[in-house]
């Protein structure tokens, strides 16, 4: 455009830097800022609005606030921007000063306070603030139905679905109100809140058919998982992933497996949590090549680092086959210290195939780990050599 001779108004300059917030490229954005102020654009409301939001997306608050000081004229837009940056960066109090400084507010700008509060854990804050809106949309009822989901208030996620039938619920309601079924494993009002979906012809949508099947999983109906599954138009990651660890939970490996080759052949890509659904089939199933197979594949075919998960997964899988020695040196040998998951794993094999000497070194490893657990630990171990029938004296 510059190489044109065609100069940019505010519309093309507000339009170049909204790009760059959605790509999160502060080095672009800083260069594009100063190109603006080069061409005297600084000024401009929706330029300055712009400049503020690519630098809050891009996670600069400094510079956000650099520049919302220097700006002489904001609107609604800059002022939420600025709530939703600190918002991000759990600045809660400096988020709630701009609120209450705003000399006009909007839907918007009520919402992203709510959400600060949410991402805050302030969920009866946010209830507060949420009764006290002049109007909300569908946008702020989907906010206050997550927050209540994520911060473990499942009950009142569901309630707000009820009070919601007098507002149109959009895909981003039922995507946040499922998982709160999935959480309280509710199988009944999942199924309800399945055909209220049916009803609003959401059925299609990749995040909602995605959220069903994880929440049939969880609630024990797998039948009615891969029946959702399999109604889905096109499969994503994570209704993919959802019917694998569905299966890997209910013990039906073979399943677990089979889909997974799909999904491979397919052309998705599985992430870190496919991969333990899969471990954790070949664990009930004491696939151990395979397990071994599938492990050394997440890193060499998908760039996937084990995390303490996969690798409990190993132990886990190691212990149950009897393979103790392997499962002692693969902990060593973890480029990750082991946490207690790992360790306990570990102890249940020892228990299992009775090697005492082994859970006695587990045991001071768990100990080390958790201090304050030192005599739980020291009668579990106990325990376990009584069941052995063998003597053990701890001496701390």
């Amino acid at each position: 455009m510059q190489r044109k001779g065609i100069r940019p108004d505010s519309f093309a300059l507000s339009a170049i830097l909204s790009a760059c917030a959605k790509m999160a490229s502060l080095q672009l954005g800083k260069e594009l800022h100063g190109s603006i102020l080069r061409s005297g654009f600084e000024c401009d409301v929706v330029v300055g609005s712009g400049i503020v939001d690519m630098y809050v997306k891009s996670r600069s608050l400094e510079d956000a606030c650099k520049v919302f000081d220097q700006i002489p004229e904001r609107d609604v837009v800059t002022w939420t921007s600025m709530i939703a940056g600190y918002a991000q960066e759990g600045g809660i109090d400096e988020a709630l000063r701009l609120f209450e400084k705003m000399p006009e507010r909007n839907v918007v700008s009520w919402t992203a306070m709510i959400v600060a509060y949410v991402r805050d854990q302030r969920v009866d804050k946010a209830r507060k603030l949420f009764e006290e809106m002049p109007e909300r949309n569908v946008v702020s009822w989907n906010a206050m139905v997550a927050g209540y989901g994520q911060n473990g208030r499942v009950d009142m996620a569901l309630d707000m679905q009820m009070v919601l039938r007098g507002v149109k619920p959009d895909p981003d309601t039922f995507s946040s109100v499922i998982p709160s079924c999935a959480q309280l494993a509710t199988l009944q009002q999942g199924k309800e809140i399945h055909e209220d979906i049916i009803r609003s012809g959401f059925q299609s949508d990749a995040f909602v058919g995605s959220a069903l099947v994880d929440m049939y999983a969880k609630c024990g109906s797998i039948e009615d998982a891969r029946k959702m599954f399999d109604k889905m138009p096109r499969q994503n990651m994570v209704s993919w992933t959802a019917m694998i660890v569905g299966y890997a939970m209910h013990g039906s490996s073979e399943e677990a497996l089979q889909l997974f080759e799909q999904m491979q052949g397919s052309g998705t890509q599985p992430n870190s949590i496919t991969f333990a659904g899969v471990l954790s089939a070949c664990c009930h199933a004491g696939l151990v090549d395979d397990g071994w197979k599938y492990f050394y594949s997440m890193s060499k075919d998908y760039q996937i680092a084990p995390s303490l998960e996969h690798y409990c997964c190993m132990v886990d899988l190691l212990g149950r086959a009897g393979n103790l020695d392997e499962a002692k040196h693969f902990v060593y040998e973890m480029p990750i210290k082991p946490n207690v998951n790992v360790w306990v794993a570990l102890l249940a094999a020892c228990r299992v195939h009775n090697n005492i000497k082994l859970a006695e070194h587990v045991a001071k490893n768990l100990i080390e780990l958790e201090p304050y657990e030192f005599y739980t630990l020291c009668t579990f171990f106990e325990y376990l050599c009584s069941t052995w029938q063998v003597g053990w004296t701890w001496k701390r």
